[in-house]
C-alpha cells in the first residue's frame, strides 16, 4: 500500500497497511483454497471461469491466397512463409522469430515487394551487415529477377 505526501508530492510505502493487506490475502487464499484441491472440480471450474471470461483469442494469418505478381516461378515458398508476409501486410509491425534457414530473409524481400506493390510504401529500405549484403542481393535477385532495385 502506499500513500502520499502532501508536501513533496511523492509515493511512499505505508507498511502498517501493506502488512495487513498481505494478511487479508493469506487468508482470502486459504479460505478459497479447497476449491482447488480436488483436480476434477479443479478442471470444471477453469473450464466455467474460461468459457465466460475467456473473450479473445490470438489472430491467425492466412496467407495461402496471395499470387505475389513479379515472383520467381523457381521459387516455391513454404506455407508459414506466406503466412509470415500476410502478418507482415496486415500488421506492420512484425518478428520473425524463426530458426536459422527458415527463409527470413526470403519473407522480408517478399513482404517488402508486396508492400511496394500495394502501395503501402514507396521505397523499402532493408538494413543488412555489411559482411552480409552479397546473400542478401543474391537473395533478392533469386527471388524478384525482373525487379528494378
Amino acid at each position: 500500500m502506499r500513500d502520499r505526501d502532501p508536501l513533496t508530492d511523492k509515493y511512499f510505502v505505508n507498511p502498517d497497511e501493506t502488512l495487513a493487506a498481505r494478511e487479508k490475502l493469506g487468508q482470502l487464499k486459504g479460505r478459497f483454497a479447497w476449491a482447488f484441491e480436488d483436480t476434477e472440480r479443479r478442471e470444471r471450474l477453469c473450464r466455467i471461469y474460461n468459457d465466460l471470461f475467456n473473450a479473445t483469442r490470438p489472430r491467425r494469418f492466412d496467407g495461402s491466397h496471395l499470387k505475389l505478381p513479379g515472383f520467381s516461378r523457381c521459387f516455391v515458398l513454404h506455407p508459414h512463409q506466406l503466412d509470415s508476409v500476410w502478418r507482415i501486410v496486415q500488421s506492420g509491425n512484425t518478428g520473425l522469430f524463426h530458426v536459422v534457414g527458415a527463409g527470413k530473409t526470403a519473407v522480408c524481400v517478399i513482404a517488402s515487394m508486396e508492400l511496394r506493390r500495394l502501395g503501402f510504401v514507396n521505397k523499402p529500405c532493408h538494413v543488412v551487415p555489411n559482411h552480409m549484403l552479397a546473400q542478401y542481393t543474391a537473395e533478392f535477385v533469386r527471388l524478384y529477377p525482373n525487379a528494378s532495385c
